[in-house]
């Protein structure tokens, strides 16, 4: 069986209390479900708001905190297993509840959840196995929040009865291919810096050596991030995509999706769209090839028949400034990148072209950024010089190398707007202590997202669009699209590799396209004689064929400066 070794470390800033956590253990043989009965004896700290008194902190022994930005205790344990086929499963009975009042602006509050989770994680260093248990301490009822104060712990020994290979303990029933298809024919690759519509003229294709360019295949993700679980398997060979054929100008092309590296997902408490970035590579990349697989070209859709019963006229569009420039630990803080950098009393301002924007829709903002001083700090946010808001950051202790190095914090805002220019403001000032200024304050934005309406309208460029409102069960959305021209048509890009066309019904110079909205989908209104961007091209790929390799026993990841001690590991 294929391992892997991971050494992880785990920073928990815990709260400096005095507190007891009572567990008493019932008794038990080897192989028996062991039952505990858990009272958690909380020590919080308490203000009083509007004459009420309320927690403006939660804490107990042993507490973990496993987000940064959020105050919410869970409980936390580790077992250890006897080997990496030993595990436990684990519920809670009996669970007793009591009403906690907490402070209007307790970090995060908008993160508790209407249920208790129960969460497990297997870890491993060298031949030591544990089992990492989270249990979260608080839950939403109605409009009340409840606190868990005594439990019974079901742990339930469980004995894997086979070693499985790397990737099935998660996928047991997953379908391995048996070859790749870069084993035979000719391959080059492509890369692609974003999202977008990637236009390859017919001219190009056979400079690069294709002799009939309506016979080239696509393959590829080109930038969808892949899980860092190696149990998580999303593909095990690069998949074919659906392409389409058009005249870009009079000049004969070929366009396909490319989804870029930056991943955006909705997050369905606040309902604004936030992103994530690939960490391992700003570029995506596509395969080439005409001599391998058949045809696959975007199908048109049925036509649906049913009324509509929404009527969309803008998307739910969404902007990111993001610049990774620094690594702002002395030496280095990892995979973790900041921007523009903030001394005190520094303002920086930051220009977004909003097109086409509705005007009568808020604009939503979110900025993340940290910040290190002795002192507090604030970053003041301003819309076309009218204020937002502020990031309050919290005081490190900047003499000590082993406390937090800066204070992280995000908000989000809400602001109008009176045209597509919009200019965004910050300001970042740390407070006095004992009348005196930290001149030495820092702070470093991480990213700047906007999420705004936008109209729906073919132009120059691909425009791609998604509305929320109109998502239900058996809903029917019409998206009208302005500006139709001859030769515009709709794509339906939810799935990269299969692409569709969407029926479109036109009158004028208005196009709509009726779909089924059970879903949240992502389109794209297309005009052939738009700007695309063209790939790179990277080179010519070697046959291959990973899939016909032996697994071996005995896998080791390492970076060069362990190798001496990863070889003699291996020996």
């Amino acid at each position: 069986m294929g391992r892997l070794f991971v050494t992880i470390l785990y920073v928990c800033d815990m709260k400096k209390y005095l507190i007891l956590l009572f567990v008493i253990f019932a008794g038990f043989t080897e192989g028996d479900v062991l039952k505990e009965f858990i009272v958690i004896q909380w020590n919080n700290k308490i203000v009083i708001e509007n004459g009420v008194s309320v927690y403006s902190e939660l804490n107990f022994n042993d507490a973990g905190f496993p987000e940064a930005e959020s105050a919410v205790p869970v409980y936390f344990r580790v077992f250890s297993l006897n080997n990496q086929r030993h595990d436990y499963k684990f519920s809670i009975d009996n669970a007793i509840f009591e009403e906690a009042k907490l402070a209007a602006a307790f970090p995060g509050y908008d993160k508790i959840g209407n249920d208790i989770e129960i969460v497990t994680k297997k870890l491993q260093s060298s031949d030591i196995h544990q089992l990492q248990l989270t249990i979260t301490t608080l839950k939403k009822e109605g409009d009340k929040i409840l606190m868990l104060k005594s439990f019974e712990l079901m742990q339930i020994p469980v004995e894997i009865k086979q070693e499985l290979k790397s990737g099935q303990k998660v996928q047991k029933g997953y379908d391995w291919k048996s070859s790749s298809v870069l084993k035979q024919g000719k391959w080059l690759k492509i890369a692609v810096n974003e999202k977008g519509i990637v236009k390859i003229p017919y001219s190009k294709l056979t400079s690069w050596g294709f002799s009939d360019p309506k016979t080239v295949n696509v393959f590829g993700s080109g930038g969808i991030i892949l899980s860092e679980d190696p149990g998580i398997i999303d593909y095990d060979d690069i998949e074919q995509c659906a392409v389409w054929h058009d005249k870009n100008n009079g000049a004969d092309c070929l366009f396909f999706y490319a989804p870029g590296t930056t991943e955006w997902t909705l997050d369905p408490d606040s309902k604004i769209f936030k992103h994530r970035i690939d960490d391992y590579s700003a570029k995506g990349y596509f395969f080439l090839t005409n001599n391998v697989g058949n045809q696959k070209i975007a199908g048109l859709l049925p036509v649906v028949q049913q009324d509509a019963n929404y009527f969309v006229s803008s998307s739910d569009s969404y902007q990111l400034l993001e610049n990774d420039l620094e690594n702002v630990l002395p030496l280095g803080s990892g995979k973790k990148w900041y921007g523009d950098k903030f001394k005190n009393s520094s303002v920086k301002n930051i220009d977004f072209n909003l097109t086409d924007i509705v005007l009568a829709e808020k604009i939503k903002v979110r900025i993340s950024a940290i910040a290190r001083s002795y002192a507090s700090s604030v970053m003041n946010v301003q819309v076309n010089q009218a204020d937002i808001g502020s990031v309050n950051f919290q005081r490190v202790n900047t003499g000590s190398q082993t406390s937090a190095y800066a204070d992280e914090r995000e908000g989000v805002f809400t602001a109008t707007t009176q045209g597509s220019q919009t200019k965004l403001t910050l300001k970042y000032f740390a407070d006095k202590v004992n009348n005196t200024v930290d001149d030495n304050a820092l702070a470093w934005l991480d990213f700047i997202e906007l999420n705004y309406k936008q109209k729906l309208r073919f132009g120059s460029e691909a425009l791609f669009f998604r509305d929320l409102s109109s998502v239900g069960n058996s809903n029917i959305a019409a998206f009208s699209i302005e500006n139709f021209t001859t030769g515009s048509r709709v794509f339906d890009v939810t799935n990269v590799y299969n692409v569709k066309e969407v029926p479109l019904i036109v009158s004028g110079n208005l196009a709509v396209a009726k779909r089924p909205s059970n879903g949240l989908n992502e389109y794209v209104a297309f005009n052939p004689n738009g700007n695309y961007k063209e790939p790179e091209l990277v080179g010519e790929v070697a046959n291959q064929n990973l899939h016909a390799l032996n697994t071996p026993e005995f896998v080791i990841i390492t970076h060069p400066n362990f190798i001496n001690s990863a070889n003699r590991l291996a020996d």
